[in-house]
């Protein structure tokens, strides 16, 4: 019996010491514009890419929190630069052809939030990011590697609801690119679709505060 009961506790300690906090939210998506550097001419290129509908699941005793969205657009600068040869003006290659690069099957982030345990609105994020399943080339894929900065705030009216709406207010972003069979530098700046609803705020607690009043005024009024 005793043999048995210990059998049961050796079992259950592994499960105990791997326990962790999940809590999961969203957001509307965000908008970032950077830059694309590389060691070879063109050095320098534009760089812009917009996703929306992410969803986290963020661990809260570890900081490491996984995002998963279903869209995620990449739109490269088209940067040709001049060179001259035998005197004559010629187009060197270009550093990435204008266009899209939409990925709507695999697009997933994992990030360690090295703030976790100091703050709960300031994030510094050492990010892993995948990309991958184009509709159009399906075998072209990006991933990404760094550090960012954000800002994260709930938002209303979604705010403090079990699964709220969260967005990171300002983002800035360092660190290696994968994309084209080619290794580069990245930064960029980002900001979240929802902070749009900060505008709002105002409105929305006024109507709500008015709601509230009516509410109680038809409870005296039936009584």
């Amino acid at each position: 019996m005793y043999k048995k009961l210990v059998v049961v506790i050796l079992m259950c300690l592994p499960l105990t010491s791997y326990a962790f906090e999940l809590s999961s939210y969203w957001s509307l998506g965000d908008v970032k514009l950077g830059g694309l550097f590389q060691t070879q001419k063109p050095k320098a290129a534009f760089n812009l890419n917009i996703s929306a509908f992410k969803f986290y699941f963020k661990d809260l005793d570890s900081g490491f929190n996984l995002s998963l969205n279903p869209f995620y657009m990449d739109i490269k600068g088209d940067n040709k630069e001049i060179e001259k040869v035998n005197g004559e003006s010629v187009k060197g290659s270009a550093f990435f052809k204008q266009g899209l690069f939409i990925m709507s099957l695999v697009n997933a982030e994992l990030s360690y939030n090295t703030l976790n345990y100091i703050s709960d609105s300031l994030e510094l994020n050492l990010f892993t990011s995948i990309h991958a399943a184009d509709p159009v080339t399906i075998s072209r894929f990006q991933i990404n590697a760094g550090l960012e900065f954000a800002i994260t705030k709930e938002i209303y009216p979604f705010a403090g609801r079990k699964y709220p709406l969260k967005s990171k207010l300002v983002s800035a972003r360092t660190g290696f690119r994968y994309a084209d069979r080619k290794p580069l530098f990245f930064c960029d700046i980002g900001f979240n679709l929802g902070s749009l609803l900060f505008i709002f705020k105002g409105d929305y607690e006024k109507a709500k505060e008015k709601a509230q009043k009516e509410t109680v005024k038809d409870v005296f009024d039936r009584e």
